[in-house]
């Protein structure tokens, strides 16, 4: 015979074991969020640090009238567009949309000097005259657009 002392169970009560795994899967739930937290700041300080604020570059007419063909430029493709530039390096990275929140991409790419850019995207194509500025061309929904400067990191 058993006595009872007065202690009733909880019908609401759960096992220990049951207690653990809630805890374990309330702390990966955590951990999972920090983690994507993490990503996002990563992705937004990279937006801010790939967008430049400056000048427009100069649109000119085309390459003719500096004597150069865009087939005889340093020509290479980035993400479905054509840059083609006659002096100096390039760095390129694909950042998120909309300031690093977004899902979609934006390709960017900072030039050094590159004196001219001619640059085919899949909705629109310009030729900019930078001369031997720094220039950062943006891939904005298929349009390209030039400002002169060129951000930490490019020489």
């Amino acid at each position: 015979m058993t006595r009872d002392f007065g202690v009733r169970k909880s019908r609401w009560a759960l096992p220990a074991d049951h207690l653990l795994v809630i805890l374990l899967g309330l702390l990966l739930l955590v951990g999972v969020v920090g983690w994507c937290w993490e990503q996002q700041l990563g992705s937004i300080r990279t937006a801010e640090a790939w967008t430049i604020k400056g000048p427009p570059c100069p649109v000119v007419s085309g390459t003719a009238q500096f004597g150069y063909a865009p087939q005889a430029m340093d020509t290479f493709q980035f993400v479905g567009t054509r840059f083609s530039r006659v002096y100096g390096y390039v760095k390129c990275l694909a950042i998120s949309d909309h300031g690093g929140t977004g899902w979609g991409q934006v390709p960017v790419c900072r030039f050094n000097s590159p004196m001219l850019l001619d640059v085919t995207a899949p909705s629109g194509h310009a030729t900019y005259f930078t001369q031997m500025s720094p220039a950062t061309v943006t891939i904005v929904q298929g349009s390209p657009t030039c400002v002169l400067g060129a951000g930490p990191g490019i020489r």
